[in-house]
């Protein structure tokens, strides 16, 4: 049995986000005044922490913030999200609204994101050797894009992921499995 551990590498190699280090290059476009907001919190946090800790790593910021407050822990957690989902996000426009989707995972944009095709190249390459299980400590959801509901479980094979399902069939009441 061939397993494959993946970590931030593995993201960063496949699609280039960000390593823990480079996280707080704020490159992501803020969708309205409250993520403005957010995103100035941020700002602040990392500069202020960064004057007094400035050898430290991102994950002592990460971690000190988090436990800090409920406000800049709250603030840190969206920023990493959102950072992370940045390529993911897609924008339509519907009655003069624009609304913004990240991507869900048998979407048939996903294959066209930065990364995702690079990666399930590498997990169909590995599957030749009979990789039977990916282990990751991702936050983001390349592997998911990659391989697809059919290419994968958390554990209970049968699970029911609930979304509203691959986009432009969305399957609002019916659940992948």
């Amino acid at each position: 049995m061939l397993a494959t551990f993946t970590g931030a590498g593995f993201s960063y190699w496949s699609a280039r986000l960000p390593l823990a280090k480079d996280l707080f290059d704020f490159q992501i476009e803020p969708f309205g005044v409250r993520e403005i907001n957010r995103l100035s919190k941020v700002r602040d946090l990392w500069k202020a922490w960064v004057a007094f800790h400035p050898t430290d790593p991102t994950e002592a910021f990460i971690y000190d913030t988090i436990h800090r407050d409920n406000e800049s822990s709250r603030a840190i957690l969206w920023y990493l999200v959102r950072r992370l989902s940045e390529p993911y996000l897609w924008y339509e426009t519907h009655a003069n609204r624009t609304r913004r989707h990240v991507l869900m995972i048998d979407e048939n944009r996903v294959l066209e994101r930065p990364g995702i095709k690079r990666a399930q190249n590498f997990l169909t390459w590995l599957s030749r050797f009979g990789l039977q299980g990916v282990i990751t400590t991702n936050y983001d959801l390349i592997i998911e894009y990659a391989l697809g509901t059919k290419g994968f479980n958390y554990g209970d094979v049968g699970e029911i992921l609930q979304g509203r399902g691959p986009y432009p069939v969305s399957q609002w009441h019916n659940p992948v499995r």
